[in-house]
């Protein structure tokens, strides 16, 4: 295309794609947290709501409970093997994290080492080693047992803040 005929291209693909000054030609995508907001460190990494956003909800590159199998709800095979739910709302996830399944472990406890919780060593992680009952999660898929993503230091780091802080729901 001649340069010249580039600038009112453009302006006139605008123009069609607004219309009364609204954009239109599709559904506007529903965004949790973007890619830019997931790759902060230190203290602005130590909430749940960040955690939630970039790791174990539904768009996080850990969603516990993307997948059917998973832990989205008390009968997901994910969750009656993994003994937690992580449920279908940050709050629910973050209650299942801290409190879990009546009588099982929880995942996160107050006073214990963050390195020390049942969540950290499920982590799948750099190890080069993947183990069937730790250092898997999340899950490619529960036949393989193979992880679907491996958790950075910085990630990890981001983690550990949150426990450390008390892991609260905020």
């Amino acid at each position: 295309m001649r340069p010249a005929l580039l600038l009112p291209s453009i302006a006139a693909l605008a123009a069609v794609a607004c219309i009364n000054g609204e954009v239109t030609g599709g559904e506007a995508l529903s965004v949790i947290a973007n890619v830019s907001e997931c790759s902060t460190t230190g203290d602005a990494c130590f909430t749940w709501q960040y955690l939630y956003a970039c790791y174990f909800g539904p768009t996080g590159v850990a969603g516990c409970s993307g997948q059917s199998n998973c832990h989205g709800s008390a009968t997901s095979l994910g969750a009656e093997t993994g003994y937690w739910v992580c449920g279908a709302t940050s709050d629910a996830c973050w209650q299942g994290m801290t409190t879990g399944m009546p009588g099982l472990p929880t995942l996160v406890r107050s006073g214990v080492a963050p390195t020390q919780t049942v969540l950290y060593s499920a982590l799948h992680k750099s190890t080069g080693k993947v183990a069937s009952a730790a250092n898997n999660m999340p899950l490619a898929s529960i036949d393989t047992q193979l992880p679907s993503y491996t958790f950075t230091p910085s990630d990890l780091a981001c983690i550990e803040g949150w426990i450390k802080a008390g892991a609260k729901n905020d």
